[in-house]
C-alpha cells in the first residue's frame, strides 16, 4: 500500500524512522513542517526541526532536543 505524506509521518512518529526518512526526503521542506505541524498539532520550531532533521541539516539528537523544548506557540 502506498502512503502519503501524513500516513509516512504517523509511520515515523510510531517508530518507522529509517524507510519513512527516505520517502519523506524527497518531500519540500515547507510541506514536511506543514504537514508534522497538522499531523501532530506542535509549533512551527518543533515543524521546522522535523523537516530540517528529514533533509539531513540537524541530527536525530538535535530533532529530539527541540522536541523536547517548551511550545513557544502565543494563544
Amino acid at each position: 500500500m502506498k502512503m502519503n505524506i501524513k500516513q509516512r509521518i504517523e509511520s515515523f512518529l510510531n517508530g518507522n524512522i529509517i524507510d519513512n526518512k527516505r520517502s519523506l526526503a524527497r518531500q519540500g521542506h515547507g510541506k514536511l513542517s506543514r504537514t508534522y505541524m497538522e499531523v501532530t498539532g506542535c509549533c512551527f520550531a518543533k515543524g521546522n526541526a522535523f523537516a530540517d532533521y528529514i533533509k539531513g541539516n540537524l541530527t536525530f539528537q538535535e530533532y529530539c532536543d527541540a522536541n523536547h523544548q517548551p511550545s513557544k506557540e502565543v494563544a
